[in-house]
């Protein structure tokens, strides 16, 4: 994004580099904000490798992801979610394309924030729920969930109702 670094450096004492940005993209209308929702195991990454490639992907899973492989500490949950926020807030203020955020955001409380960044600068953010048998979902998972998990959060799932104004698309995956 040339055009991005050039306002930025010409126009750095004049106008905050995040109003650059915001103009920038509202200009061209063109950048978007997936926010993935669904259970453990129910196909969010596959579904994110397959329809969004060369999208930038931020999760709370890429910090629990070591040299070894997964390694997911209860502890570090709060950590992991943040992390994954700073991620996200770094793709918005590179003006990436699109951003697709890869966590189960199960509630409405987990993809506010995203939604109301996405908002302030100029993305149009789109929740995309895949739905999943929970049973299908918890043999699938690759996170060691156990069913009985798996199935508290489908059925919290079911029952929250997102903001009508949010932009929202269904999947059934299984």
């Amino acid at each position: 994004m040339k055009l991005l670094e050039d306002l930025e450096r010409n126009c750095r004492n004049i106008v905050p580099c995040s109003a650059i940005i915001a103009l920038l993209l509202w200009s061209t209308g063109m950048h978007s904000v997936i926010i993935m929702r669904g259970i453990t195991g129910s196909g969010k990454s596959t579904f994110v490798a397959k329809n969004f490639p060369g999208a930038t992907v931020v999760s709370a899973d890429h910090f629990f992801e070591q040299a070894g492989g997964y390694a997911f500490d209860g502890t570090r949950l709060e950590d992991a979610h943040r992390a994954c926020f700073k991620a996200f807030m770094d793709a918005i203020m590179r003006g990436d394309e699109t951003i697709v955020v890869d966590n189960t955001n199960v509630e409405s409380w987990e993809i506010a924030p995203y939604v109301a960044v996405a908002h302030a600068f100029s993305y149009q953010p789109e929740v995309i729920t895949l739905l999943c048998e929970p049973g299908v979902a918890a043999a699938r998972g690759t996170h060691g969930v156990d069913a009985k998990k798996v199935a508290i959060r489908a059925g919290l799932l079911a029952k929250e109702r997102l903001p009508r104004s949010w932009k929202q698309r269904v999947v059934q995956t299984g």
